[in-house]
């Protein structure tokens, strides 16, 4: 499969190319490695995760200075516990988050907002707003025990397995989940009622404290439905060992067990004002989940639930006992019910000082509302409640300001996370550090071209008209014009392959064609007619952007085989380099003259360093935490967009909105002035143009 940046790459590369003579461009694409190739879905998740251990002998390492060691490795606990930040994208809609209409049939549920460098986050919790008075919200609840029938005929089943002495059912009944328990937190009481609602007393507690105490969220004594079956294909359910006991457990396929939900909840009866718990017992599933909140749509109606399984106090050495799984799933699917409140990117409690966010080890969709998420690798998050004749187990959770970084915590006793779990070792919670966390984009468009299974945008200009690339079935490339509703092809005439970069206002379209030699040529088209575009003297040329005026970028490989970045301006060409560089290209200029490439001190197979240099200065373009940036765009209010790469890796697009720089889940090639970005993004076999709209910025009142 090709990509945009063969044409790149074949220009970064000509100086190899001439070398080898008698290759032809057919093969050339072969030759050369693609800058960053566009990604699967399912590879986002591949990134180390963060090391689970005891925060005591974590905060002792971090003093001793051993702690980047210790966060690097990936020894220990595997299991993350939380599997929701992992559900291949949520829901049907290609990765897009729940939407709710205003009469959705679902759970009841309030909103409210807050401001993050000048953008603004909306979140949805289940119950009312507990501003508005003291109201209680009862959820009716059912429990689903799944019976699992695996390849090799054991069978694991959470209504009648016994854990700890008595079934998965029994022990969910009989917990805190359920029955009342008294919860006094830093000397205050705040009451004695089940966990879920406990933390969102405690988490709002300037109302509840005030004027709404006798405000509730709880969970309605369950019903206990029918025991459902689900039989395990063959190679989707597997063992595995547990290095306390040694002894194996069950493991099921990710995408299998998400599979059964919408099955076994229509099975089952269940309606959407209800939450179901699908009780899976010693089941686990393949991500090292074990348990997750989903959402399902049946026949219109917005379903949450909660998925669990029920562990021994002796699985993992006592890491996951009882419900402490289910008292995750619990709080999180309190505060984030149906998947959708993004927040600002967030870093773990206590030890993270990362550049970019911890959030962004949660899968394509990361910066979410997790509110136990932050604290789950630490042991210590595994809390114990003692009474009557048995201990049951809840976590830790972070409240609403761990979030939104306030530096007034509005819940009780001023704290940001319930339970205070570091303040044994003499460290309490505050707000989320500072770090670079990923945009939610709304408006979300995904296209293709039909017969082709690579499309790519790369230009868009302020009337929403797109230029980009695509491969027919024979994996040659074409430029076009899209300008809904009309769709044009843009090859220039003799050319083997055709790429077109970016369009202006005016209709202005600039790109770069390769001919049948091999040799690559700048180009603009518009009205029907092309002109060809060639620095002076060079072997090679290509035209990246444009701008409203009609100035043009790009770069030229020069005879003694250095590349350059170039800039025409009313026919006149000037080259634009940056010192001491066997590379520099110009991808982008705005209507200010302002331009943005990237530049590598030794040729391609250096690190790429971001620019811009303006009519004053040159100066940097980077991304925190990443070792290469590549820019390609840049707009009337100097937001840039582009590329950028981590040390380990990890490669992804990003976009600045108010000066912050910020993740995009995709690639990220142009923006215009009016909030839009372009790029591209790997769906299966496919790679599909986007269209993003950025979230509106508002500049903080000084």
């Amino acid at each position: 499969m090709k990509s945009r940046q063969f044409a790149l790459t074949l220009l970064l590369s000509f100086s190899f190319i001439i070398f080898l003579g008698q290759t032809t461009s057919a093969q050339l694409s072969k030759q050369f490695r693609p800058l960053q190739a566009p990604r699967k879905d399912s590879e986002r998740s591949e990134v180390p995760r963060p090391v689970r251990g005891n925060l005591g002998e974590l905060l002792a390492a971090k003093q001793a200075g051993v702690w980047e060691s210790r966060a690097s490795s990936k020894q220990n606990t595997p299991y993350r516990g939380d599997g929701t930040p992992y559900l291949p994208g949520r829901n049907p809609n290609l990765g897009e988050p729940a939407q709710l209409a205003p009469s959705q049939n679902t759970i009841p549920y309030w909103s409210d907002s807050f401001s993050y460098h000048g953008l603004t986050y909306t979140y949805r919790m289940v119950g009312t707003d507990p501003k508005a008075g003291s109201q209680t919200t009862v959820i009716p609840t059912v429990i689903i025990p799944l019976r699992f029938v695996f390849p090799d005929g054991q069978i694991f089943d959470a209504s009648t397995d016994i854990v700890d002495g008595q079934t998965a059912v029994q022990g969910v009944v009989n917990s805190p989940i359920f029955q009342n328990y008294n919860f006094v937190l830093g000397g205050k009481n705040v009451g004695n009622t089940q966990f879920g609602d406990a933390f969102q007393r405690a988490n709002f507690w300037d109302s509840v404290g005030g004027k709404s105490r006798n405000y509730h969220v709880l969970l309605g004594q369950p019903t206990v439905l029918p025991t459902q079956t689900i039989t395990v294909p063959d190679g989707l359910g597997h063992y595995e060992t547990d290095p306390t006991t040694g002894l194996p457990y069950p493991v099921i396929d990710n995408q299998f067990l998400i599979s059964q939900n919408a099955p076994v909840l229509i099975a089952a009866g269940v309606t959407p004002n209800q939450l179901p718990i699908m009780l899976w017992g010693k089941v686990s599933f393949s991500s090292g989940g074990l348990g997750y909140h989903p959402t399902v749509r049946i026949n219109g109606a917005l379903q949450t639930l909660i998925g669990t399984s029920y562990q021994s106090q002796a699985f993992y050495n006592g890491k996951f006992p009882d419900v402490s799984t289910l008292a995750h799933e619990v709080i999180e699917w309190l505060d984030d019910p149906f998947i959708n409140n993004y927040v600002p990117g967030w870093n773990r409690a206590f030890l993270s000082e990362s550049e970019q966010c911890d959030s962004r080890f949660g899968g394509p969709f990361g910066d979410i509302l997790e509110t136990a998420d932050p604290v789950e690798n630490f042991d210590e998050a595994t809390v114990a409640l003692p009474g009557g004749s048995r201990t049951y187990h809840v976590v830790e959770g972070m409240f609403i300001d761990f979030y939104t970084r306030s530096n007034h915590s509005r819940s009780i006793n001023g704290q940001y996370s319930m339970f205070e779990v570091g303040s044994q070792y003499g460290v309490l919670t505050g707000p989320s550090t500072p770090c670079t966390g990923h945009v939610e984009l709304p408006g979300n468009v995904d296209f293709y071209i039909v017969g082709s299974n690579f499309t790519a945008a790369f230009g868009i200009n302020n009337y929403g008209s797109i230029v980009g690339v695509f491969s027919d079935e024979l994996g040659a490339n074409h430029g076009y014009l899209y300008a809904p509703p009309s769709f044009q092809v843009i090859d220039y005439p003799g050319a083997v392959e055709t790429f077109t970069s970016q369009i202006n206002d005016s209709g202005l379209v600039v790109g770069d064609y390769i001919d049948a030699a091999g040799f690559d040529h700048g180009f603009s088209f518009k009205n029907g007619q092309f002109t060809q575009i060639d620095f002076p003297g060079a072997v090679a040329s290509a035209a990246f952007g444009v701008n409203q005026t009609g100035d043009v970028v790009g770069a030229y490989l020069s005879p003694d085989f250095h590349e350059h970045g170039f800039l025409l301006r009313q026919g006149v060409f000037s080259s634009v380099d940056l010192p001491f560089r066997q590379v520099t290209l110009a991808t982008g200029i705005n209507s200010f003259g302002s331009i943005v490439g990237f530049t590598s001190q030794y040729g391609i197979e250096g690190t790429f360093e971001g620019f811009l240099n303006t009519a004053r200065n040159i100066s940097p373009v980077t991304f925190p935490g990443a070792s290469q940036v590549q820019p390609w765009d840049i707009n009337d209010s100097n937001a840039t967009t582009g590329l950028f790469t981590n040390p380990d890796g990890y490669a992804d697009g990003y976009v600045t909105i108010g000066g912050y720089p910020y993740e995009v889940n995709g690639r990220v090639y142009g923006l215009n002035d009016i909030g839009q970005i372009v790029g591209s993004r790997h769906q299966g076999d496919f790679v599909y143009a986007i269209v993003r709209n950025l979230p509106t910025y508002q500049k903080s009142a000084k």
